[in-house]
């Protein structure tokens, strides 16, 4: 069953990185954007699974889709982290 699920999470990693380079029109196949992303992805992921397993109460799918959109957004705003303090408008 390992083995099994190892196998489908290398297909399913390849076809995403094809297709990130696709959309993205990356032709060099070297270009290490594409697998960075998915990384991205995935930690923002786990993170936000964990986040959302250790809350108290009731596990919805709901509060799980709200906690990995949090997540995603501070992911995305992580390549971009210079350290400065961000203040409700949005301004440094």
């Amino acid at each position: 069953m390992t083995a099994h699920s190892l196998s489908f999470c290398d297909r399913v990693s390849d076809e995403t990185r094809r297709t990130l380079a696709t959309r993205l029109d990356l032709t060099d196949p070297d270009d290490l954007r594409p697998r960075l992303a998915q990384d991205l992805v995935v930690a923002a992921f786990h993170s936000a699974m964990e986040h959302w397993a250790k809350q108290p109460g009731r596990k919805t799918l709901p509060g799980l889709r709200s906690r990995l959109q949090y997540t995603l957004a501070a992911a995305a705003q992580a390549t971009t982290y210079t350290g400065a303090p961000v203040l409700d408008d949005g301004q440094a």
